[in-house]
């Protein structure tokens, strides 16, 4: 890996490969904190291909005076080399979009942000903020886009994607649009987890894809294998006044819990979506739904009612380091006779304004026994969520005084945040449950 640019805002590096590709990715909104800002290389060195890497010092949306420089460091550095494809997600997709002509590229764009103009399209607020903070320079990624060839993939459902992509409608060049409904904004994980973006960008930048047809149908044959399609189902399909979709995508998560034989804890999305349906609203479940969830035993079921807040609740306010916003969680210590002890510290998790949380703590039983997380929504459905995944635990403990513990859990995860939902330790056929959650702000 060489670095071929280096500026106050820019930073471009470059992979050579041994084929005539190259590839120009662009780096999305937060990524220049991580430790490796260079969206997609592991990808684009299994392929072989030539990586330019053009990634950010800050979240400036690519208002840079220096890109002129970069692009001219990437086009000297891939001279020669015939098939490009300028590639990127959101922000990055935007850099992608505004930067595909000068590059002589076609694109592929995840979740396109094609604008920065908030009269043009509608922009997250959190994105404004970076982009007020610099002159505009490039303003309407689309507009550059004329006369190109390329690829854009986005959630028609989605409140500010579909804004961007209308920019491209009457545009001179060919530009196609693979749309995965209820796909949300991270197109690229809910892709993953259906097991076809590896496929789909690698088609497209080696020059093979197929129909979008193709690519449509492995979708809908695996979007519930994706834990955001499903989310996504359970956020906004109680919101509808009929049952009528809520129903069909029911019968497509029983059937995917049939099929591959899921428990609670290996897929507690398809379980959430089956309780979130909205007695109040609808009516009963249908006889079969009820035949159906019956059959799933204690995965899906009813249990007493939430045990009244006895301690004064705590906050957790979020910190500067969020990406899509900001949210004051408190959360209630609802039962102070257990034996349990636990530590339950609710974070930020990167999709804010759709209502997903990052839960992390530890729990211990006195006893020995291994505690598991339990998650128990306000219709009182609950569902196993996770196993141990910090093995530390206990050298953390100890070295808070706590001394010898056996079988500590400590556990990060995150999810879709549902007010009133209650977080309990199941040891063994016995959960109690400690704390309940709730959102006081949310921006």
């Amino acid at each position: 890996m060489e670095t071929i640019y280096s500026g106050a805002d820019i930073v471009v590096y470059l992979e050579p490969g041994s084929g005539g590709v190259a590839v120009f990715s662009f780096s999305g909104h937060g990524m220049h904190k991580a430790d490796n800002p260079r969206y997609g290389d592991g990808l684009f060195r299994k392929l072989g291909v030539t990586g330019v890497y053009f990634t950010t010092r800050d979240d400036h949306w690519w208002q840079s005076a220096e890109m002129p420089a970069a692009i001219a460091a990437a086009n000297a550095a891939t001279a020669g080399i015939a098939r490009r494809i300028a590639y990127g997600q959101s922000m990055g997709g935007f850099g992608a979009a505004a930067f595909a002509r000068d590059l002589n590229a076609d694109y592929l764009i995840t979740a396109p942000q094609l604008s920065v103009r908030a009269g043009e399209v509608l922009l997250n607020p959190i994105w404004e903020q970076s982009i007020r903070l610099r002159p505009v320079l490039f303003p309407n990624a689309a507009e550059r886009l004329s006369g190109l060839s390329g690829t854009i993939v986005y959630d028609p459902r989605h409140r500010i994607d579909p804004t961007h992509a209308r920019l491209l409608n009457g545009l001179a060049g060919q530009h196609r649009r693979l749309i995965v409904p209820f796909g949300s904004h991270f197109i690229p994980r809910t892709l993953t987890e259906m097991g076809i973006l590896s496929t789909l960008v690698s088609d497209i930048v080696l020059g093979r894809a197929k129909d979008l047809a193709f690519y449509r149908r492995i979708i809908r044959e695996n979007r519930m294998k994706s834990s955001r399609y499903v989310e996504m189902l359970t956020a906004l399909l109680p919101q509808r006044q009929t049952p009528g979709l809520w129903r069909l995508a029911g019968a497509r998560v029983l059937r995917e819990i049939r099929d591959s034989g899921a428990k609670a804890h290996d897929a507690p999305h398809l379980f959430a979506f089956l309780a979130s349906y909205d007695s109040a609203k609808w009516g009963p479940r249908s006889e079969a739904e009820t035949k159906a969830l019956a059959g799933l035993g204690a995965a899906v079921a009813v249990s007493s009612p939430p045990v009244a807040p006895q301690t004064a609740g705590l906050y957790h306010q979020a910190g500067q380091s969020a990406p899509m916003g900001t949210m004051k969680i408190r959360f209630e210590t609802t039962n102070t006779s257990t034996k349990i002890r636990s530590y339950l510290n609710p974070q930020l998790a990167t999709q804010l304004q759709e209502g997903r949380i990052c839960l992390s703590g530890w729990a211990y039983d006195p006893d020995g026994a291994i505690p598991e997380v339990a998650i128990r929504t306000p219709e009182t459905t609950f569902l196993t969520a996770l196993k141990n995944v910090r093995p530390d635990v206990e050298q953390h403990l100890q070295s808070r005084g706590f001394g010898h513990i056996r079988q500590p859990l400590g556990y990060k995860f995150d999810f879709l945040f549902t007010p009133g939902m209650e977080i309990g330790y199941r040891i063994g056929d016995r959960t109690e449950w400690v704390y309940r959650l709730s959102a006081d702000t949310m921006v």
